[in-house]
């Protein structure tokens, strides 16, 4: 029975912090930014034509924002720099897309589960900081 206390297994939040953050922004990155990124043109057109002007700024402004939070802000969460302000920047944007694009439906076929589970992770470091293991945590 004392294999399933998982002692062996170090605690470390510090870790745990890493892992949220290299993990999280990675896949936001991989699965989301770099696409709008190099297909920013294409991707302002398609926002066009859906309709997508959420917060009224319109196609290429909200494009641009969330190009700069997947990848900008996705890249500052994996190295941890500026962590805390990377985080509430991903956090806001998740919500926007889970509440606003996806209204908040965590099954289906326009489901929002990615939007949430990003924002979880934001959530993470904007509450807890980036850890020890990260450029902010070494100063």
């Amino acid at each position: 029975m004392k294999f399933l206390n998982l002692k062996f297994i170090p605690q470390s939040s510090d870790l745990a912090l890493l892992l949220v953050r290299v993990l999280a922004g990675f896949g936001l990155i991989y699965a989301h930014g770099w696409k709008k990124l190099t297909n920013f043109s294409g991707t302002i057109e398609q926002w066009t034509q859906w309709g997508l002007n959420l917060i009224g700024i319109g196609a290429h402004a909200s494009v641009t924002l969330v190009v700069f939070t997947e990848v900008v802000c996705s890249l500052l969460l994996i190295v941890g720099l500026k962590a805390r302000f990377a985080a509430l920047v991903i956090g806001i944007s998740m919500a926007v897309a889970f509440l606003l694009v996806h209204k908040a439906a965590l099954t289906g076929d326009n489901n929002g589960e990615l939007a949430f589970l990003y924002l979880v992770a934001a959530l993470a470091v904007l509450f807890a900081g980036p850890g020890k293991l990260s450029v902010d945590g070494r100063k």
